[in-house]
């Protein structure tokens, strides 16, 4: 099997889809445990197990299913990082360092959570390159709300934030490792038979946003809840 030619991807797994330190920062939302959503997840990740393509992805586990909200810092020995960082965390002496400081400047600016976390799953990505979920907000309503809150966040931290015609809203069920070669018509089949499971789904109500510091892919603890209730 040939490796996907995806540095990103190799600095989260190896090629036997263990996965690798990679620490960083996220924002997110999870996936209600025991929820219709959290079982779609597990039964498409247990389909692909069961045609023998264990093998071709890395895979997160149900626990940490999440819809990210906004990429976060990760350390600056990761790709694309340093320059990514601003200079207010030039100074800081180590990735744990600057995580309490952003947690800080978050807790200061007294952030609000979205009102709701109500979305509607789209489809699968291509699963010859990926084995995630695209995610959409539920109404104009609830994406003007995430709109304001990414909005808030980069305000907060000074990082830059697109708007959602620029980013798509996702929860990734594993990493695709390999190349397709030779089964791209099994995976267009599995990939419509995911959209069909997906499609029978209503609105997804998922977990309050909360700003989490991650050591891999596996688990995604929460530093700060922003939702309003909490505090």
């Amino acid at each position: 099997m040939t490796k996907i030619a995806n540095p990103h991807t190799w600095e989260k797994f190896t090629e036997r889809g263990d996965v690798r330190r990679h620490p960083g920062s996220t924002f997110v939302a999870h996936v209600p445990e025991g929820s219709e959503f959290q079982q779609v997840e597990i039964r498409i990740q247990d389909d692909i197990k069961s045609r023998g393509w264990e093998t071709d992805y890395g895979f997160t586990v149900p626990s940490s299913f999440h819809m990210t909200l906004l990429n976060g810092l990760k350390h600056r020995s990761l790709l694309g990082q340093k320059e990514a960082w601003p200079a207010w965390l030039n100074e800081t002496d180590d990735f744990p360092d600057s995580v309490v400081r952003m947690r800080q400047r978050l807790v200061e600016a007294n952030i609000e959570g979205p009102k709701a976390l109500a979305v509607r799953a789209v489809e699968m990505y291509p699963l010859d390159e990926h084995l995630t979920v695209k995610l959409k907000p539920a109404d104009e309503s609830v994406r003007q709300e995430i709109e304001r809150f990414r909005c808030d966040i980069g305000e907060a931290l000074e990082i830059p934030v697109t708007s959602l015609e620029h980013y798509q809203l996702h929860s990734t069920l594993g990493y695709r490792l390999t190349q397709a070669e030779g089964n791209l018509e099994e995976l267009s089949e599995a990939e419509e038979l995911y959209n069909s499971w997906l499609q029978e789904m209503g609105v997804i109500n998922l977990e309050p946003a909360f700003f989490s510091l991650f050591n891999d892919m596996q688990s995604f603890p929460p530093l700060l809840y922003f939702d309003p209730r909490e505090r």
